[in-house]
């Protein structure tokens, strides 16, 4: 059981490492302590980090403002320049 921040610290880098292994090369243990340590961090993030409900429009109207952020900043979607 992760206790506090500074254990979800360590474990968090390990479950990273262990993540990022091709499916063809990791061993049975590694892959066990991947659940392991993926059910740990899921279970203090539930508990100290919980996600309020949102009503569906909003999510969408959050997604929309986000994108269009990101849009406007790298300009995506503005009009080529004609030459």
């Amino acid at each position: 059981m992760i206790t506090n921040e500074s254990e979800y610290d360590r474990v968090a880098p390990l479950m990273n490492k262990l993540a990022v292994i091709p499916e063809d090369r990791i061993t049975p243990e590694q892959e066990r302590l991947l659940e392991l340590l993926t059910l740990l961090i899921e279970t203090y993030d539930e508990e100290h980090y919980q996600i309020p409900d949102a009503a569906t429009h909003e999510i969408i109207q959050l997604l929309m403002q986000e994108r269009g952020g990101a849009q406007q900043r790298s300009g995506a979607g503005a009009p080529a320049a004609v030459g």
